[in-house]
């Protein structure tokens, strides 16, 4: 029996969903909007924050086309064991953050030390098989994600009483993604060095042989 691939079925998914959406296929959305929602918490469960990212933007997307921001009611009438409430001012929290992040390159993360030193190492690492996960690990767009990720993630994590989201102010955003910036390239100073280090060793007989 071949391996179960979580990232392939997932990724065709959000495919589907995201061709149904350029036609304006507006198919059955109370179900498209609950599968977007559990495929965004299984990716935030295995800290996959690529999918999480693509599934938060699709959604964002889908709901915007169809204007379904502020009203999640139709998912408790057609699927009523589902108890999902969305916060009313959810569309403002989110255009908030993004009004900030994406009006300069100011707010993209800049991997290029780490892609020269993958690139340095380029033929260990395809003999390890770890090159091409680090080419997409360093790439800019990745971390970028992964970092607007973090900063909504962490900007959402405390509500009001009613559980409406606590809009940030601007000052607010930079400094969450600052911190959240520097928590990328720390882990990234890690993982590559750990990378590498692996390839480097695992070489080693291969040397001692010739």
């Amino acid at each position: 029996m071949e391996p179960f691939d979580y990232r392939e079925i997932i990724l065709n998914k959000l495919k589907h969903i995201k061709n149904s959406l350029e036609k304006n296929e507006k198919e059955d959305s109370s179900h498209i909007l609950l599968e977007i929602e559990f495929i965004k918490n299984l990716a935030f469960e295995l800290d996959d924050f690529e999918v999480l990212g693509m599934a938060s933007k699709l959604e964002m997307q889908y709901s915007e086309a169809f204007n379904y921001y502020d009203d999640y009611s139709f998912l408790q009438e057609s699927l009523p064991s589902y108890t999902y409430t969305q916060p009313s001012n959810r569309r403002l929290f989110y255009k908030t953050i993004e009004n900030v992040l994406y009006q300069s390159n100011n707010y993209e993360i800049d991997m290029s030390v780490y892609q020269e030193e993958v690139e340095r190492n380029k033929g260990m690492l395809i003999d390890s098989g770890n090159y091409n996960n680090l080419s997409i690990y360093t790439k800019n767009e990745t971390a970028t994600r992964k970092v607007h990720d973090k900063v909504k993630k962490e900007l959402s994590s405390v509500r009001c009483e009613d559980n409406s989201y606590i809009i940030p102010s601007e000052a607010q955003i930079i400094d969450t993604f600052n911190k959240a910036k520097m928590e990328i390239y720390r882990l990234a100073n890690k993982h590559v060095a750990n990378q590498i280090e692996l390839a480097v060793m695992s070489s080693e007989p291969n040397l001692n042989k010739t």
